[in-house]
């Protein structure tokens, strides 16, 4: 399951306080279900990000495998 979140959506609070960004876009795509992958395209001042779940390193190397093809 691959999720984002739209950092232009984020509430000014949360962008204006330094480390609440993740955690506010995490919290926010996590409403749905549990990903394997969730990532974001940016905003002003925030740079785009890849965040990859896995049990333990092999299976995130496994889940990035999977996506090489597609690149």
């Amino acid at each position: 399951t691959i999720l984002s979140y739209d950092r232009s959506k984020e509430p000014k609070k949360s962008k204006q306080k330094e480390n609440t960004s993740i955690t506010w876009g995490i919290s926010n795509s996590l409403k749905t279900k549990s990903p394997d992958i969730i990532y974001h395209k940016g905003d002003i001042g925030k740079e785009p990000m890849i965040l990859i779940f896995g049990k333990n390193p092999d299976d995130v190397i496994r889940k990035v495998s999977k996506l090489r093809p597609y690149h």
